[in-house]
């Protein structure tokens, strides 16, 4: 900004429940165009690692629907051309291990890096970064002599929430993680963060919502003892809840179905310890496409 001296700022906020999933906040502080770049898909490597000793090429990137259409695309000879990322919500990059790193959002579109190849490696290959220590932006790797990256895609999001007054802001979401699944049992995650299943309120709570940027049911409770149910179905399937629950503190039970659940083994519970507001949060392991009523208590 010519009349402050200031330029764009961003907080990411990061919420990682127990099985690995994390979703994250992505809020920008900006007064200008807002034409900026959300999501790149890059792989870093250390020194002694080439990219096509770290990353497969037949397939190197997964996209897939929630409907189930699975789109592999190699890069067997160089980045590939015409990906359409039309319907697709997961974008997998495979990696040479049992684990590859998961994408899921809504995607508005997306690219393939597709130019800046040299005779070193079929992915567009860099080390002016992370610890080039000069100017050096666009410095192509030669050699795996130093930590370098590569860059495989780009996705575009849309706005979560945004302000043009005082304090302008943009934010989006996305979730992310390693797993070893495949794109097709990552199905039901996506499903469950993008049509998460609706909760009906039965008893002890005056309301009850799902809050997507923390992959939580925000509940403000009415009484010591809530029941909640949620109507799970193939297209909004419950994937391993998480419930955050205002002016709540202590230990729980929680019975799922009618059904006792076992504390640090069925379900996990915490209260931050370095926030103003008092909640609890409560993670449970569980999976279904079908309603699911939940009671949790203060013991």
């Amino acid at each position: 900004n010519e009349d402050t001296g200031w330029g764009d700022w961003s907080d990411w906020y990061y919420y990682i429940y127990p099985d690995g999933v994390a979703v994250k906040t992505m809020h920008l502080w900006t007064n200008g165009i807002r034409d900026h770049e959300w999501h790149e898909g890059i792989c870093v490597f250390g020194p002694d690692q080439h990219p096509e000793d770290v990353l497969e090429k037949e397939p190197a990137l997964i996209l897939a629907s929630l409907a189930g259409e699975i789109d592999p695309h190699n890069w067997t000879t160089g980045p590939p051309e015409d990906v359409s990322y039309d319907q697709k919500k997961i974008h997998i990059v495979n990696f040479k291990s049992d684990f590859d790193m998961y994408t899921i959002g809504d995607f508005q579109g997306g690219g393939i890096y597709g130019g800046e190849i040299t005779d070193y490696a079929v992915f567009p290959t860099w080390n002016h970064w992370p610890v080039g220590q000069m100017p050096s932006d666009g410095r192509y790797a030669s050699y795996p002599d130093r930590t370098g990256h590569s860059s495989l895609t780009g996705i575009e999001l849309p706005t979560y929430k945004e302000d043009f007054g005082d304090r302008p802001f943009e934010q989006r979401l996305l979730m992310e993680g390693i797993s070893d699944k495949n794109a097709e049992q990552l199905i039901p995650l996506a499903k469950s963060w993008l049509n998460p299943a609706d909760i009906e309120i039965i008893s002890g709570c005056s309301t009850a919502l799902y809050d997507p940027a923390q992959r939580c049911y925000k509940i403000e409770p009415s009484g010591s003892k809530m029941v909640v149910k949620l109507r799970g179905s193939a297209q909004s399937p419950v994937v391993n809840p998480a419930f955050v629950i205002n002016n709540m503190d202590g230990k729980v039970s929680v019975s799922l179905n009618g059904k006792k659940l076992e504390t640090g083994k069925d379900f996990r519970s915490g209260q931050p310890s370095m926030v103003a507001n008092k909640y609890l949060v409560i993670w449970i392991e569980y999976q279904s496409i079908d309603e699911t009523a939940i009671i949790i208590e203060n013991e």
